[in-house]
């Protein structure tokens, strides 16, 4: 039996592909044609360490395209994970561009931004701020998201580890939202650790995104 029904797309823009014909027979899952959006989107991988640093659900970032206009402002910002046994790049979307963790952030470019179809961006999502508060060196923490230890200096000399509840970080430095008092001291690393302390700098990633660690999470990639 061969039945007939219309297929919508999910979103207004230009036919820019139509692989199927008139009398073609398709099945569930098949690509019949592709949908060109009217505007512009910056995407690129976020790893699961940097979703540690984001505590509170951003809605917008800074974008920085290379050789081209002034840092602007985008909004809408998404962060999307594919469920299991999802295909990271299903849809040859946005999320084609996910790293390991299959997760993409995007958010679309303003209209009266000119851009072009692959051009490399950077975007800063900000991570929060937080003002007087008691923050450590990340490297005297064990754990780096929600929960640590530090290794409290006692008044003989020793030491003995102290559960701590953290909160924001820039890399650098975390917040210690309890657990320890302005005053009290620490153990500047973690023992066994390597004495190094993070820097900033970027990486370049797999899929071709930058990720920069800092008080910032940065990724690239323009796409329709």
């Amino acid at each position: 039996m061969i039945t007939f029904a219309k297929v919508l797309a999910p979103i207004t823009g230009i036919l820019s592909s139509l692989s199927v014909i008139h009398g073609q027979s398709v099945a569930v899952g098949d690509a019949t044609g592709q949908v060109a959006p009217p505007s512009f989107s910056v995407s690129g991988s976020l790893s699961p360490e940097q979703q540690y640093r984001l505590l509170t659900k951003p809605t917008e970032a800074s974008v920085a395209i290379t050789n081209g206009p002034a840092p602007f402002t985008c909004t809408g910002l998404t962060i999307t994970t594919p469920l299991a046994g999802e295909s990271a790049s299903g849809d040859g979307g946005a999320e084609g561009q996910a790293g390991a963790s299959g997760t993409t952030v995007s958010c679309a470019i303003p209209a009266e931004v000119t851009v072009f179809a692959g051009l490399a961006a950077q975007i800063t999502i900000a991570a929060g701020l937080a003002e007087n508060v008691l923050v450590v060196p990340t490297t005297a923490v064990k754990g780096s998201a929600e929960t640590g230890i530090v290794w409290f200096v006692l008044a003989d000399g020793g030491t003995e580890e102290r559960p701590v509840t953290l909160g924001m970080t820039d890399g650098i430095n975390v917040q210690v939202i309890d657990g320890l008092v302005e005053g009290d001291l620490v153990n500047q690393f973690v023992p066994g650790a390597s004495a190094v302390t993070p820097g900033g700098g970027c990486d370049l990633q797999p899929d071709g995104s930058e990720v920069c660690f800092g008080p910032s999470i940065s990724s690239s990639g323009i796409s329709h």
